[in-house]
């Protein structure tokens, strides 16, 4: 799982706000979280928006969705 490893660089919170972010998003999307092609890089879009300042899971999964979305579409 993308956030199965834990890096000091965030506390055991936000790793679970990113990980909540990440399940939010692939639920909406109808994929597994662990298995499918695009889990990594979803998580990673997770990762880059937390670290741009979002803090709500709900709307870094939005986001993260309309992103693959528009991916999905090229």
């Amino acid at each position: 799982m993308p956030f199965s490893r834990r890096d000091e660089q965030y506390t055991s919170e936000e790793w679970n706000c990113m990980q909540q972010a990440h399940m939010i998003a692939s639920t909406m999307l109808g994929r597994d979280i662990k298995t499918h092609e695009h889990s990594d890089r979803a998580a990673r879009m997770v990762i880059l928006l937390f670290g741009q300042g979002l803090r709500d899971p709900q709307e870094i999964a939005l986001q993260v969705v309309n992103r693959e979305l528009e991916l999905a579409s090229e």
